[in-house]
């Protein structure tokens, strides 16, 4: 009904969720990197193929998310459809077989980082915050021993100025006379 009275007004006793019953290609689901569930519109639907983009995103390029478990998986801008698409339609390819490769070859590498959104998509967050702890620490050591070599820099630096300060005043006194 375009004109007229809301049904809202109309039949207030119906719950508003049973009366606006969300649009089929919207779909509400949780996301990778995202603390609470969010609606998804559907912006390709072929050959068994469905990609949503995120309903509130506004970035100039808007991620495509394939819905793999019940969750969305970000698997690459809205501005490369084509190769989204090619992707996923290769021979034999399971999206969630690819996260589960991905992620086991992130554990099998002691310097390589384990993503912690796959790894609560899989269920196995504890594993990957225990891989990266020594690599978070020794991450943070690197940056550590940077900011401290940079600051001694600075202060050499800044102890060069001031000595020659200091000689350029001594030579100005002495050239007084």
């Amino acid at each position: 009904m375009k004109y007229g009275l809301s049904p809202r007004y109309t039949q207030p006793e119906v719950a508003k969720k049973d009366l606006f019953l969300p649009d089929d290609r919207k779909k509400l689901a949780h996301a990778l990197y995202h603390k609470e569930r969010c609606w998804f519109y559907r912006v390709y639907s072929e050959n068994g193929i469905e990609l949503y983009a995120m309903d509130k995103d506004k970035a100039s390029r808007p991620t495509m998310f394939a819905p793999c478990n019940g969750w969305m998986i970000g698997i690459g801008p809205l501005c490369e459809l084509e190769k989204v698409i090619g992707f996923l339609t290769q021979p034999d390819f399971n999206l969630y077989d690819h996260l589960v490769r991905q992620y086991e070859t992130a554990l099998n590498n002691p310097d390589k980082w384990a993503d912690a959104g796959i790894a609560e998509f899989l269920g196995r967050r504890e594993e990957a915050d225990a891989h990266n702890r020594p690599i978070k620490e020794r991450r943070e050591a690197e940056r550590t021993e940077r900011i401290e070599k940079l600051e001694a820099e600075q202060q050499a630096r800044e102890e060069q100025a001031r000595q020659e300060y200091e000689t350029a005043i001594e030579e100005a006194e002495t050239a007084i006379p």
